[in-house]
């Protein structure tokens, strides 16, 4: 009997030959027998009865519900009515399908066992057995010889180096440390409780430190400090005192002074300090300083010989490295930045030039620019109402600026406007020239209705024949003209709706050779009346 193994297969593989019933495993250089150990293997096959009908004569293997594929005939134990079927006489097998003999009839009551593939009994080869074949939570190794517990390990002693953590460690005297000279966290450090013994590592989080920024930070430091060196004077809530730019003290809370006609006074919450030099000249220093954060003034409270020295609050700040000086907040965002009003005046506050204010809510804002942009400009949030205006003594405004975009201009005392000069001789006067817009419709295929509040002219191209509907947006005294020329195919008509009102009651008949130009000239008599005309045979333009 020949057997045909599987080609390259791995450590475990099992092969079940079905002619003969036995089965293999492969454990790295040859077939091992592999026969049945466990009853692990055994399975109760699922009721197949109710599909009996004394017709069908195969069905479907199943063991809870999942398909069963036995490697023969004889790996299973069929009984049908309380008889044991005869393997290869009664019943065959093919995949996960059992064929009968004889069709079961409807009513017969069937059992079946799968008793498994065979299990191997040999001793496992050299190197085959790996960690997942112990237990669960037994220790695991690799291929280097490492063995790995994740559990705890008691042992009297330890050979080698470990790794993991443990509760105490009394065989070690030396551990191995790896620098870390620049990673951005915070570490801390750690100590024990006692000088020698058996001691336990803590750590103390008030201590800290930093290997990228070199900061060792502490809630206390105790000590004279006279070996410390590059000591900041940046202390909070203490004094640096320097001499000629030198640091000679840092973190001072106590100033002694020596000498007669210095003094030291504390009135109720000011404290006042007078230096007077002490009979060899006094002299106050003032240094640099570009910290980015909002500085508060320093200021005399008098301008006699002898003064005390005061601080802003909130009210007036200084940021020394963006250079910009805050009133009335301490978050200064421009070079000068004003909380409340701006007053400019002559002098006095009865003669007031300019007063700006700006608003909470930012509605309003006033800017003067150079050559390069606008000299003068006002602009505000306003959605309604005027914008801005120039009012005469009264108060009477000449020109008003309104949120909708109208600009409205006050009549001289006569009742006329003038544009462009000095005088109105008439209600509306314009000394120069003016023009409207053309509103440009293009090709125009369908009936169409002008909106006349876009403007007084308007062009468009008939590329079909069109009516011109009421039209829209009217305003009574409106006047224009209407350009209708064909496009290059000619033969366009258009005709008009009942609001064009043209001489005789009658609507004029357009040019309709290829190209050609008509005019449509109109006055607005009324919201329903637009007195109209036509220029016929302008030409082909």
């Amino acid at each position: 009997m020949a057997l045909n193994f599987p080609n390259n297969p791995t450590i475990g593989d099992i092969y079940t030959d079905t002619t003969s019933g036995f089965s293999y495993e492969w454990d790295g250089t040859v077939w091992q027998s592999y026969t049945a150990s466990s009853s692990k293997n055994i399975s109760i096959i699922d009721d197949i009865s109710g599909s009996f009908n004394g017709t069908l004569d195969t069905f479907a293997l199943a063991v809870s519900g999942t398909a069963l594929t036995p490697a023969n005939a004889q790996q299973l134990r069929i009984v049908l009515g309380g008889v044991v079927q005869e393997p290869l006489t009664d019943y065959t097998v093919s995949g996960s399908n059992i064929t009968f003999t004889t069709p079961p009839t409807g009513g017969l009551t069937f059992s079946g066992v799968s008793l498994g593939p065979a299990a191997a009994i040999s001793v496992p080869g050299d190197g085959t057995v790996t960690p997942p074949k112990l237990s669960t939570g037994g220790p695991s190794w690799n291929g280097s010889g490492d063995v790995l517990v994740s559990g705890i390990v008691t042992a009297s002693s330890f050979v080698g180096n470990l790794t993991g953590t443990a509760t105490t460690a009394t065989e070690a005297t030396n551990f191995t440390v790896t620098a870390n000279n620049s990673t951005d966290e915070t570490v801390y450090p750690v100590f024990v409780d006692g000088a020698t013994g058996s001691q336990g590592a803590e750590t103390d989080t008030s201590l800290s430190y930093n290997p990228s920024t070199n900061i060792l930070t502490a809630g206390t430091f105790s000590g004279s400090g006279d070996n410390l060196t590059g000591i900041s004077t940046n202390f909070v809530s203490a004094i640096g005192i320097q001499s000629a730019g030198v640091a000679i003290g840092a973190g001072i809370t106590q100033l002694n002074f020596i000498g007669a006609g210095n003094t030291f006074a504390v009135d109720g919450t000011t404290v006042n300090i007078s230096i007077a030099g002490g009979g060899g000249g006094g002299e106050l220093s003032i240094s640099t300083n570009t910290t980015n954060q909002s500085q508060y003034l320093t200021y005399a409270v008098s301008t006699g010989s002898t003064t005390g020295l005061g601080v802003t609050t909130n009210d007036l700040v200084f940021n020394p490295s963006t250079v910009r000086l805050g009133i009335g907040t301490n978050n200064p965002q421009n070079t000068l930045q004003i909380e409340g009003e701006l007053l400019i005046s002559a002098g006095s506050a009865s003669s007031t030039h300019v007063i700006q204010k700006a608003y909470e809510d930012n509605s309003g804002s006033i800017s003067w620019e150079g050559t390069s942009g606008q000299l003068f400009s006002i602009t505000n949030n306003l959605t309604s109402g005027s914008l801005f205006n120039v009012t005469n003594i009264s108060g009477i405004p000449y020109l008003d600026v309104n949120a909708d975009g109208s600009v409205q201009l006050s009549p001289y005392a006569n009742g006329n406007v003038s544009v462009g000069a000095t005088s109105a001789p008439t209600t509306l006067y314009l000394n120069g020239t003016a023009a409207s817009n053309v509103v440009e419709l293009g090709n125009i295929s369908t009936n169409t209705a002008l909106d006349f509040s876009s403007g007084n002219n308007f062009s468009m191209t008939l590329t079909g024949s069109i009516v011109l509907l009421n039209p829209t947006g009217l305003t009574t005294g409106q006047s224009g003209i209407i350009q209708i020329q064909q496009d290059g195919t000619g033969s366009r008509t258009c005709g008009f709706s009942s609001h064009w009102d043209f001489p005789s009651a009658t609507a004029p008949t357009l040019s309709t050779g290829a190209n050609a130009l008509d005019c449509i000239t109109y006055f607005v008599r009324n919201s329903t009346s637009i007195i109209a005309n036509s220029l016929i045979g302008i030409g082909t333009i």
